[in-house]
């Protein structure tokens, strides 16, 4: 079946030259990595660290929106007496939520 993707540039000749290297085609290089990927079990993922506060979330922090919940986070740095500067961005970053 034909399809179409788009790819970056640099993992694009990345996967020509490795291609060329193994003298097979780029279509099934991509296939072996597909299949790989696809029956590979995924590995341990590290078990999640629950920071919690006493008297739960802050009804003003926004779990459901991660420009609200970062803008949170920012004003904590700046006016929190709990936080030292940077400590809100740390914890927004390890709960997995660096993504803009």
């Amino acid at each position: 079946m034909k399809t179409t993707l788009e790819i970056d540039d640099a993992l694009l000749l990345a996967a020509k030259r490795a291609a060329l290297d193994r003298r097979t085609t780029l279509r099934a290089l991509v296939e072996a990595g597909l299949k790989k990927e696809l029956t590979t079990k995924p590995g341990r993922r590290r078990p999640l660290k629950l920071i919690t506060h006493p008297g739960g979330l802050p009804p003003e922090l926004n779990l459901s929106n991660r420009r609200a919940m970062r803008e949170w986070f920012d004003a904590v740095d700046e006016t929190s007496p709990h936080f030292s500067p940077g400590e809100g961005e740390q914890l927004f970053l390890s709960l997995g939520a660096g993504a803009r």
